[in-house]
């Protein structure tokens, strides 16, 4: 396992529009940046302006130059160090590329979970960050090595990326495919189109995966916890409903699956 110090790191972070940043020999550290607004970065081959969810890891002491100059910018980025200054090879990535992962929610959320440890600081907190560095760099390079998809040349395309983290973050939600489409102002055969291309997973079977993922967190970590509470939490109306799209998604029931866990 590869060792990383974690320097400074940032979730979610928002610079007001024309917000730049201009490091003329960049830092000492290296810099993972995943820009999830519209944003130029200006590198050594030109000018490089993101359409959709974009991220970007610097070298040490590289400039760094990019701009939030058409919308605010929005960002989850980290600066770390590590005595292995060939820990992106092994994974095929490179310095200094703008990238285009298919799936921006889970790097987002495992830097979420980076902070989080980083400010709580236990015992292995160390250790965890080591994971979670090495997990976000395994998660970028698996997501530009899978098989592409074609790329929505829309304005939609970020619409669709914040549309996707908002039902991740509220999978109790009653989303259908009517409050969805009418949230992105489509038709519904369109928006579902576009969501599947976008994702590679039609919108209903997405939303589902959002509750059982929610479910199967909330049944291994919360021991007093009932299946009914679990189906409620997850938006579900009946725990039967929750039972049955369980066992399809993990081939147990959630009351098996609690049970691993010693509850």
């Amino acid at each position: 396992m590869i060792m990383y110090e974690i320097v400074r790191y940032g979730y979610r972070y928002e610079h007001p529009l024309g917000f730049t940043i201009d490091r003329p020999y960049g830092t000492t550290d290296y810099l993972f940046v995943l820009f999830r607004s519209n944003v130029e970065i200006f590198l050594p081959q030109g000018a490089v302006y993101t359409e959709h969810p974009s991220v970007i890891i610097y070298d040490k002491n590289t400039k760094q130059l990019y701009s939030g100059n058409r919308t605010p910018m929005v960002a989850d980025w980290m600066h770390f160090d590590t005595e292995q200054s060939d820990f992106l090879k092994k994974l095929g990535l490179e310095f200094n590329t703008v990238y285009f992962p298919e799936n921006t929610v889970e790097l987002s959320e495992m830097i979420g979970i980076l902070q989080q440890n980083e400010m709580c600081r236990g015992e292995y907190s160390r250790e965890i960050s080591d994971y979670l560095v090495s997990c976000i760099l395994l998660m970028l390079a698996q997501n530009i090595r899978s098989p592409q998809k074609t790329y929505i040349n829309t304005s939609k395309l970020q619409e669709l990326h914040c549309l996707r983290e908002e039902i991740y973050s509220n999978p109790q939600k009653n989303w259908n495919i009517e409050m969805l489409s009418q949230k992105m102002f489509l038709s519904r055969s369109h928006f579902q189109m576009l969501y599947s291309k976008a994702f590679g997973i039609p919108p209903v079977n997405d939303v589902i995966h959002s509750r059982i993922r929610y479910a199967k967190y909330l049944l291994s970590t919360t021991p007093e916890i009932t299946v009914e509470q679990t189906a409620s939490l997850c938006g579900y109306n009946s725990s039967i409903h929750l039972i049955r799209q369980f066992k399809k998604v993990t081939g147990k029931t959630p009351l098996q699956y609690k049970k691993e866990f010693g509850h």
